[in-house]
C-alpha cells in the first residue's frame, strides 16, 4: 500500500509559468512483464487510434518548431502510457488502492487544514485560493480529484471499522473550503444518490454512515470558519448570483455587448501558433490565424472585466473549440498539443472531454467516453459507493481536467484495469473484508 500511496503524492513542475502535475512513477508498473495481461478490446483500440492521431498531427505540422514537436512528444506520452496501464494486470488490489487514496487525501487535507491556520487566510474564495496556492501543491482544482474518490472510497471502508468516516469527513471539508463548485456540485448529487441507493436497498447502516461523515464534515467547516461563517455563506451566494448572471447573458447572446479586440497584445502569443495554425489551414481550413488571435483577445478582455471570470474563459475556449471542430470536421483532432494552439498561456480546455475532443477528434472522444461507461457501469457492480465516487469524478471533468492530471490517470486506469482483471485482494483477510 505504501508504495501505491507514493503514487498518489501530489507532485508538480512549473514549466514555463504554469504548474504541471508530474508524478508519473507509476509507469514502472509497465515494467513488470509477469503482470501483463490480455487487456481490454476497447482499450486496445484506443492506443491504436491514438497513435494514428499523432501520426496525422505530426505529418500536418512538419516544420512547424521544435517547441511545438516537443509538446506534441510530451503529450503523446502521458496519454500513451497511462492507457498502457489498463492493459496490466496491477499488482496490487482494490483495497490497497482504496487505502492508499483515502490516506493521501488525508494527509493532503492536513496538509490544506495546516496552511490554513499558519497563515490565517480567510474561507473566502477570492483569498483562500491564492493563499493557499503556494503552500498546498496543485490547490484547489487539480488535487481535488483524489479527495472526491477518497470520500467515497472512506465510505465504503466504513462499512469495516469506523474510523475511516473520520477520513470522509475530512475530504468533505476540504471539497467544500476549495469553493470549486463543480466538485462540491457534482459531489452533493453522488451522495443524493447514494443515499437513495441505500434506501432503495434498506442499508441503514449505510445511510448512517454517510449521514454521520457528512454532519462531522460540517462541524468541521463550521470550527474553522468560526465567527466568519456569515462572510462565508454570502460568498457563496455570490459565487452562485455570478453564475446565473453569466449563464442568462450566454443564453442571450444578442443582447451581449460586443466584443472588441484588444490591441497590441499578440506578441504574447507563442510564435509557433500562428505558423502552426497556416498548417491547419491548409489541410482542413478551419484552424486560422486570425481565429487564434480572435481567441486571445476576447480572453484578454474577459480577464480585464473581471466579475465571474473563470466561467467567461470556460465557456469561450468551449465554444471556440466546438465551432473549430465542426468547421473544420477535423476528425482526428488538432494531435495532443491541445488548446495550446489558441492560447498559450492558458493551455487548458477546463474540460477533460473537450480536450480529448481537440486532441484526437470526435472518434477519439467516443473511444473515451466508451471508457467511462464501461468502468462506471463496472463501479457500480462492485459497490454503491465506488460507483457514486466514480460517477461524480465524471461530471466533475465537464469544468475541469481529470484523467488529464498523473493522479487522475493512474486512478482512471487502474481502476479500469481493476474491473477488467477482476477486484479480488489477493489476501484472505481483504477477501473476506470485500464480501462484507
Amino acid at each position: 500500500m505504501g508504495v501505491v500511496f507514493l503514487f498518489l503524492l501530489p507532485v508538480s513542475l512549473n514549466i514555463e509559468g504554469v504548474g504541471v502535475s508530474a508524478n508519473y512513477a507509476f509507469l514502472l508498473l509497465l515494467l513488470l512483464p509477469k503482470q501483463l495481461g490480455v487487456g481490454s478490446r476497447l482499450v486496445g483500440i484506443t492506443v491504436a487510434y491514438g497513435v494514428i492521431c499523432y501520426l496525422v498531427s505530426v505529418l500536418i505540422a512538419k516544420d512547424v518548431g521544435a517547441n511545438f514537436y516537443l509538446r506534441q512528444f510530451i503529450s503523446f506520452l502521458l496519454f500513451l502510457g497511462p492507457l498502457c496501464i489498463a492493459l496490466v494486470r496491477m499488482p496490487f488490489d482494490f483495497m490497497m488502492l482504496a487505502r492508499a487514496t483515502v490516506w493521501a487525501s488525508i494527509c493532503y487535507v492536513c496538509v490544506v487544514m495546516v496552511a490554513i491556520v499558519a497563515t490565517n487566510t480567510p474561507l473566502t474564495d477570492a483569498v483562500i485560493a491564492k493563499e493557499l496556492a503556494s503552500w498546498v501543491p496543485d490547490w484547489p482544482q487539480r488535487y481535488i480529484i483524489v479527495v472526491m474518490l477518497a470520500f467515497f472510497l472512506a465510505l465504503f471502508l466504513g462499512g469495516q471499522a469506523r474510523y475511516w468516516l473520520l477520513a470522509a469527513a475530512l475530504s468533505g471539508f476540504c471539497i467544500t473550503v476549495s469553493h470549486s463548485r463543480a466538485a462540491i456540485f457534482a459531489m452533493l448529487g453522488a451522495v443524493v444518490l447514494l443515499a437513495m441507493l441505500y434506501w432503495h436497498r434498506r442499508d441503514w447502516h449505510g445511510l448512517r454512515r454517510l449521514i454521520l461523515s457528512l454532519t462531522l464534515s460540517l462541524c468541521l467547516v463550521m470550527a474553522f470558519v468560526g465567527n466568519g461563517l456569515g462572510d462565508f455563506l454570502k460568498s457563496e451566494m455570490k459565487r452562485l448570483d455570478d453564475v446565473s448572471a453569466l449563464v442568462e447573458k450566454f443564453t442571450n447572446r444578442q443582447n451581449a455587448p460586443p466584443i472588441e479586440p484588444v490591441p497590441d497584445t499578440h506578441d504574447k502569443i507563442d510564435d509557433d501558433l500562428p505558423a502552426l495554425a497556416e498548417k491547419f489551414t491548409n489541410r482542413q481550413g478551419a484552424l486560422r490565424t486570425e481565429r487564434v488571435l480572435e481567441t486571445h483577445d476576447k480572453i484578454e478582455l474577459i480577464s480585464a472585466e473581471g466579475g465571474e471570470v473563470s466561467g467567461k474563459i470556460r465557456i469561450e475556449i468551449w465554444r471556440t473549440i466546438t465551432q473549430i471542430m465542426v468547421e473544420g470536421q477535423m476528425w482526428t483532432g488538432s494531435g495532443f498539443a491541445g488548446p495550446y494552439l489558441l492560447e498559450a498561456a492558458i493551455g487548458s480546455a477546463h474540460n477533460q472531454y473537450i480536450d480529448i475532443l481537440f486532441r484526437m477528434g470526435p472518434i477519439g472522444l467516443a473511444l473515451y467516453l466508451c471508457l467511462w461507461g464501461g468502468l462506471v457501469w463496472r463501479c457500480f457492480g462492485h459497490s454503491p459507493e465506488l460507483g457514486c465516487g466514480v460517477l461524480a469524478w465524471f461530471v466533475f471533468g465537464f469544468f475541469n481536467e481529470t484523467t488529464k492530471y498523473s493522479y487522475g490517470a493512474f486512478l482512471f486506469f487502474s481502476l479500469l484495469s481493476l474491473a477488467r482483471f477482476g477486484w479480488m485482494p489477493t489476501s484472505s483477510k481483504d477477501q473476506d473484508a470485500v464480501r462484507t
